[in-house]
């Protein structure tokens, strides 16, 4: 069953690591300074979604 990680564009996401048999990987995330004294989500995201042997992700870059 594959697992699914998507960033939650209200909060920060510290740097983790995800070793698995075939691959590894790390991912973080933080909101511009801008959207954090503006009290706004972040315009940025990330999901990915990975089991054993494949993983897929998508890196979504805000317009501002």
């Amino acid at each position: 069953m594959p697992t699914t990680i998507r960033t939650n564009q209200q909060l920060k996401a510290p740097i983790t690591s995800i070793v698995g048999k075939t691959f590894s990987f790390r991912y973080g995330y933080e909101r511009s300074a801008d959207s954090i004294l503006a009290g706004t989500e972040g315009q940025d995201y990330i999901a990915i979604k990975y089991d054993a042997t494949r993983i897929a992700f998508a890196l979504c870059d805000g317009v501002s």
